[in-house]
């Protein structure tokens, strides 16, 4: 049987050998999934900035992020991380300009006011166009779907 202590050193050269940490940015070079480092702990897939986090400072606590402060997926060095919630995570992005959405009008729209005025009758368009937002964004928010998934639907 295989020393856990030894199996975990072993991890770790090998988890930092597998960085190219020339640069600032301390880049992955194994595996990647949607622009990620990805390694095989414990016989699970785990990404490798919330590895690096973990080698460095602990567990991570639940419910919590690992973000980059740099923006670059498959960075691992740990002077680069944060931990911060979703919204934490959400609010670096808009902050950085990195939201999907140009205008960002979803930051100021009630899911509620919108369910409500397409329940009194109102047509999705319409609405739609007095909030500067799509119709498919309404009838997201209407069915509650992606980001806008709390709650029952509205019939």
């Amino acid at each position: 049987m295989v020393d856990p202590a030894a199996r975990q050193r072993r991890f770790v050269s090998t988890f930092w050998g597998s960085a190219d940490r020339t640069g600032d940015c301390w880049l992955w070079t194994k595996s990647r999934r949607r622009g990620y480092g990805q390694v095989t702990r414990d016989r699970k897939n785990v990404l490798t900035h919330r590895v690096a986090w973990e080698l460095t400072n602990g567990p991570i606590p639940e419910g919590m992020l690992v973000c980059h402060t740099c923006d670059v997926r498959h960075c691992v060095n740990p002077a680069h991380l944060f931990l911060g919630t979703h919204l934490d995570n959400k609010a670096d992005c808009v902050a950085k300009g990195r939201h999907a959405t140009h205008n960002k009008p979803s930051l100021s729209i009630n899911p509620g006011q919108v369910r409500q005025r397409i329940a009194n009758g109102e047509r999705q368009r319409a609405v739609a166009a007095d909030l500067g937002i799509s119709q498919s964004s309404v009838s997201h928010i209407v069915n509650r779907q992606g980001h806008w998934n709390h709650g029952p639907v509205i019939t």
